[in-house]
């Protein structure tokens, strides 16, 4: 549905250039004949299917995600990090303060609470994506999938799997060593580490997973917040931001670590760019921002005497046919910008 908006906004915009044009060069006519319309269309149709624009969305219709992301949440299933339950794939745009809101609100969506279900009944780990969750709200992922499963009762109706957990919970306070025993086994999922099948409590985890999968974490340290030092911010998800230069205009600007370019980055060219402190971070907000539908307009340009030249920099424009009003482009860069937990 996103493609198809950005293709017929290309249309309506050359169809209107288009129009726009006939009525310089025919003054003082109001109405556009039928014949000159079709003409018209039918050169809006040459112009766009010729531009470099057309080319490159045709191109990802081409190789355009499955319907379904990896834990089967429907792509089309909008939502916000800061308020909404979210999907797996999208777990690194979860804010560490609302990781440790899980007691109290749905933070996994249904999709991905089956998904963890369904691996550990499998007999497999708990996804990296729980793991890190759970880290940065400094609990278990027992603990976590306990109070998570609380808002969708009919993904458990009977309360036979949180029952399994809670006693692998309670096991756990008891012994205070299942955790730090096995801790190295849950973590490689290939079973390259030795487990010990004496160590307490392991006939509670070996209900779900075998050995070498126990998803049971030692108490973890907390992610910081946000926080800018010398210009560079640090976000929970592990992002070390150097720069931001945005086109939005509402946007706080200091004319360094914060830049505001209307003139480079606004209007058709409307784009948030951001500089990262290392190469892999780029890499990593890059692949990011692709598995979540932006368009990741420059990354890596050689000769460039800027953070695209050092492999740092990346850009992110909004679709193609998002209207061009500050309140607009205001929200789609905070959107994101959310996608780093990045609060400039």
């Amino acid at each position: 549905m996103q493609l198809w908006r950005s293709v017929r906004g290309l249309y309506q915009r050359e169809f209107a250039k288009q129009i726009t044009q006939w009525r310089n060069d025919n003054p003082g006519q109001t109405e556009v004949p039928v014949d000159v319309q079709a003409a018209l269309w039918d050169e809006t149709a040459k112009v766009v299917r010729g531009s470099e624009q057309f080319k490159n969305l045709k191109e990802a219709a081409i190789k355009a995600p499955p319907a379904t992301r990896s834990d089967g949440t429907p792509r089309s299933q909008q939502f916000d990090p800061d308020t909404s339950p979210v999907p797996k794939d999208a777990a690194d745009t979860i804010p560490s303060e609302r990781a440790r809101k899980y007691q109290n609100e749905p933070i996994m969506n249904q999709y991905w609470l089956r998904s963890e279900m369904q691996s550990l009944s499998s007999g497999q780990p708990v996804s990296r994506q729980l793991y890190d969750l759970a880290k940065s709200a400094g609990t278990s992922t027992d603990r976590y999938l306990v109070e998570q499963l609380k808002f969708f009762p009919a993904l458990d109706p009977q309360g036979k799997f949180r029952g399994v957990l809670q006693k692998r919970i309670e096991r756990d306070r008891q012994t205070n060593t299942p955790a730090a025993a096995n801790y190295e086994p849950a973590t490689d999922p290939l079973g390259n580490q030795s487990f010990n099948p004496r160590s307490p409590g392991e006939w509670l985890m070996s209900m779900f997973t075998p050995p070498a999968a126990a998803a049971t974490l030692p108490p973890p340290s907390v992610a910081p917040p946000p926080e800018a030092v010398n210009g560079t911010w640090t976000t929970p998800s592990g992002f070390e931001i150097r720069q931001y230069v945005t086109g939005d205009v509402t946007a706080p600007h200091n004319g360094g670590s914060v830049i505001v370019d209307t003139a480079g980055h606004g209007g058709d060219a409307y784009h948030n760019h951001y500089e990262f402190a290392t190469a892999a971070q780029r890499v990593r907000a890059a692949k990011l921002f692709r598995s979540l539908g932006f368009r990741v307009t420059s990354e890596v340009r050689p000769g460039d005497s800027g953070a695209h030249g050092a492999g740092l920099g990346l850009d992110v424009a909004p679709p193609l046919d998002l209207p061009r009003t500050p309140a607009a482009e205001a929200a789609w860069s905070r959107r994101a910008n959310a996608v780093l937990g990045f609060k400039p």
